[in-house]
């Protein structure tokens, strides 16, 4: 088992060595590229040269970034450089507007929000997964605004991650001290935008914002369904047996109550390595355990692709991008278990199949070969 493990983890590190955690702000990239905003709230300490390192503090900070994704983008990847990023080939950060508190924050995110009333979110609020710097966490939220046109005003929160592959325990902790941090900026994001937000977290993060749900259940029963539009679970980091833990302390689901999960996941295979258990709940496609819940899984093994071990893949796939930006995930929403058989994405058809047990459904997505109208 650890040679398995050393296989898997050593050629990850050995791409991953640079200083991750250097920020550079270039303004004339927003002459280059196409200018992405996000809203930051960070629990991350400010180093003396302006960058959010690992240092955890204990009051959260608030910002607008500016993110230039860059003109020979491909949707899908995200090409970087820390120290010295060219804005015709790689994400740049354009500016960062330091906001004087929270009430401030909230004036401008209020002023971001969409007047016109929709059927479609106003606000996402993303957290990101394990391993992950502050300015990869906006360039990621970048990325899949742009490629999958997500409409409304976009919110990060940025832990203090390690951003190395060897701080797994370090990421652990940094998790439990950041509960009351997003606590904070959920409740902030949701009084200000007059508007239930849509709670979307990604692996390690997945853990974080499962953990503040609960913790804010219990102080406030049925907050969670009252005040989110929706929350998204991507890869989750998390033991079988703790999901279902914080999921009785929750009064109500929101609804829908999303979990995208893979089993060709290499980042949770090693995450079920470190923890003991080979399952975690983004690699587990059997749902008999939860189907007192009405949580939808999405199946997406068939669209993994090799590219950041798979642990991304609704955001690394051109087909799971699609599925957002052409309205098909909503569809599949909407019509319930059973009632589609594929679906028309970017051209090409997606195959899907369904599987109830009691409240909880799982779609299986595949890829067809034959395109729309083929």
């Amino acid at each position: 088992m650890r040679f398995r493990l050393l296989a898997i983890v050593l050629p990850i590190f050995i791409a991953s060595c640079a200083d991750r955690e250097i920020l550079v702000v270039k303004p004339d990239a927003v002459n280059v590229g196409t200018a992405r905003q996000i809203f930051v709230a960070t629990n991350r300490d400010m180093r003396a040269d302006g960058a959010f390192d690992l240092q955890r503090s204990s009051e959260v900070a608030y910002q607008r970034v500016t993110v230039s994704v860059p003109p020979s983008h491909e949707p899908g990847l995200i090409k970087t450089r820390h120290e010295n990023p060219n804005p015709e080939r790689h994400f740049t950060i354009s500016d960062i507007k330091a906001f004087d508190g929270q009430a401030d924050y909230q004036a401008a995110l209020r002023r971001a929000v969409p007047k016109a009333s929709s059927d479609i979110t106003d606000v996402t609020f993303f957290v990101h997964g394990f391993n992950t710097s502050y300015s990869e966490a906006v360039y990621r939220h970048a990325q899949i605004l742009h490629d999958a046109d997500a409409p409304g005003a976009q919110v990060t929160f940025s832990w203090p991650s390690a951003a190395k592959v060897l701080g797994y325990a370090h990421d652990q902790d940094s998790i439990l001290f950041s509960r009351d941090g997003l606590q904070e900026a959920l409740i902030a994001t949701r009084n200000a935008s007059g508007t239930p937000p849509f709670l979307v977290a990604h692996s390690m993060g997945a853990m974080l914002a499962m953990e503040t749900l609960r913790q804010t259940e219990l102080k406030q029963p049925g907050w969670a369904r009252r005040n989110l539009a929706g929350v998204v679970l991507i890869a989750p980091d998390i033991d079988l047996d703790v999901f279902k833990n914080q999921l009785e302390s929750i009064q109500t689901l929101p609804e829908p109550f999303i979990v995208f999960v893979s089993e060709r996941d290499r980042a949770l295979e090693i995450s079920g390595l470190i923890n003991g258990r080979e399952k975690r709940l983004g690699n587990d496609s059997d749902i008999s355990q939860l189907g007192d819940y009405p949580i939808l899984f999405f199946d997406i093994t068939d669209f993994a692709n090799g590219v950041y071990g798979d642990h991304f893949t609704i955001a690394t796939s051109p087909e799971m991008l699609g599925l957002f930006k052409s309205g098909g995930l909503q569809k599949l929403i909407q019509n319930g278990a059973g009632q589609l058989r594929e679906i028309a994405v970017g051209g090409r058809r997606i195959g899907v199949s369904a599987k109830r047990v009691n409240n909880a459904i799982k779609w299986v997505l595949s890829p067809a070969s034959e395109p729309v109208g083929g």
